[in-house]
């Protein structure tokens, strides 16, 4: 073959391999961009559907970076307390056998109750039944529709007594509730104070904590209500500090009101000149609520376990030994998330809490594990409250 006719060749058989492959590549891209674009679909859709997406006025914003993903959540609630070979606990601490005891006494009152409501609606309506069936057979036909008056007239007697009995024991049952409130909390309270240096304690459970010190924290845009309970104020180690169990809402998409907190509010005084504060939120599972004030928000500092968010100069500010204490900060399935919000004067608290702490218990017998648990909690973060106060520093 001549040389000129060899290079040829050569140059379209190069020509081909080079098209082949610039084919090949732009295939792949193509197929690895479309991959790229399912995986993003599908976990806008795990976002949605597990309640990250959250609705704004600029519109849905994924908060699925303010989450922790599946290998960095914490563990469940250890048992300290196990249930005996009977499925029974066997309390160490008179208080929470007195929270045993309180709701032992309410489901026996509430079960009461109720029998007496269902036995007084089945007697008036046998009454009905018998104000029927007895005339008919006594008067035969020559009872006409006097069973039928009578039947009626029996009916609307029922029926008021039915009512009254209605009205006065759901009265009754709201008051067993209150008791219970009171005689559940009340030693609750004290067994999370026991060994702590906690003076002047003020307030019980009908004590409400107001929308206004709830928002003292900054942490929320626009807060439609607070609801709240057992809302006490005291002194640790000497420094002004207030508790509540609290739960908040705000307008979302199309007015309907969305829960933006459930959980512990902690509140205590410090001794720091912020210009604009500084707040911390540590992620957790699926079931952590992001607080709305720093949803789409760029944070200054960021790991793989909580955001800060601030002016660096406010940050500054912040003692590394309260630092030291926050680093040690880690949720997991009763703690489900917590935001830390360092105000001047003020440092505010929200600890998402899982249902077990918020809700008493019904029909199962207490479980103080997760109350042993969460004094220990407690305990820690009136400690990273205290470092902010300044007080140590007078000692």
């Amino acid at each position: 073959m001549p040389e000129e006719e060899k290079e040829k060749v050569e140059t379209v058989v190069d020509e081909d391999e080079f098209v082949d492959v610039e084919s090949e590549k732009l295939a792949a891209e193509r197929e690895a961009k479309k991959a790229e674009e399912a995986k993003k679909a599908a976990e806008k859709k795990e976002a949605e559907e597990a309640g990250k997406v959250v609705e704004t006025e600029t519109g849905p914003i994924d908060t699925s970076d303010l989450h922790l993903p599946a290998e960095l959540q914490g563990d469940a609630v250890p048992r300290v307390i196990a249930v005996d070979e009977k499925g029974v606990y066997e309390y160490d601490n008179p208080k929470l056998s007195a929270m045993e005891e309180a709701r032992k006494a309410w489901k026996k009152s509430y079960r009461l109750s109720s029998i007496l409501k269902v036995g007084i609606s089945t007697f008036c309506l046998l009454l009905i039944v018998l104000a029927w069936v007895i005339p008919t057979t006594v008067m035969g036909s020559s009872a006409g529709s006097v069973p039928l008056y009578i039947a009626l007239g029996t009916a609307a007697g029922s029926l008021v007594i039915m009512a009254l009995t209605s009205f006065l024991v759901k009265k009754k049952q709201n008051r067993f509730v209150s008791t219970y409130f009171h005689a559940f909390y009340k030693p609750m309270d004290e067994y999370l104070f026991e060994g702590l240096d906690i003076a002047n304690v003020q307030g019980d459970v009908d004590t409400k904590l107001s929308q206004e010190e709830f928002d003292g924290g900054k942490a929320f845009k626009k807060t439609h209500n607070v609801g709240s309970r057992d809302s006490l104020t005291f002194t640790y180690k000497g420094v002004d500090a207030a508790v509540s169990d609290a739960a908040s809402q705000e307008e979302g998409k199309n007015k309907a009101l969305m829960v933006t907190f459930v959980g512990k509010f902690l509140r205590m005084h410090n001794n720091l000149k912020l210009d604009n504060g500084v707040i911390f939120y540590f992620k957790g599972n699926d079931r952590a609520i992001p607080p709305t004030g720093i949803i789409g928000a760029t944070p200054a500092i960021k790991n793989d376990y909580y955001n800060v968010y601030g002016l660096g100069k406010d940050i500054a500010k912040i003692p590394s030994e309260t630092m030291m204490l926050i680093e040690k900060i880690r949720t997991n399935k009763l703690l489900v998330d917590v935001t830390i919000s360092i105000q001047s004067g003020r440092t505010y608290m929200y600890l998402g809490v899982e249902d077990t702490l918020m809700i008493l218990p019904n029909k199962d017998q207490f479980n103080p594990n997760y109350l042993i648990a969460y004094k220990q909690i407690f305990a820690s973060f009136l400690e990273i409250g205290y470092s902010l106060s300044g007080e140590k520093d007078k000692q």
